[in-house]
């Protein structure tokens, strides 16, 4: 499964209270990835997994490229 693909996979399966917390951390994201809450830079470099809901019950982690200014999601977990 290509990249896009599996993504997409990932968002489909998601709840729709868990896309709205996850839409609202992205646009903070695609602000300021560096500064995005719950990011620890002693540890997660460029490729942070910070919390994500109503409850923090959610995580993901994506990918910051500088040079060409780009965030991938890479992983989501949602509790069923």
């Amino acid at each position: 499964m290509a990249g896009d693909e599996q993504a997409a996979a990932l968002l489909d399966a998601l709840p729709t209270e868990a896309l709205l917390a996850l839409q609202e951390l992205m646009t903070a994201v695609a602000l300021d990835p560096w500064g995005v809450a719950g990011r620890d830079p002693e540890r997660d470099l460029n490729m942070p997994t910070v919390p994500f809901g109503p409850h923090k019950q959610g995580q993901v982690t994506f990918l910051i490229l500088d040079g060409p200014r780009k965030v991938w999601i890479t992983q989501v977990t949602w509790p069923d």
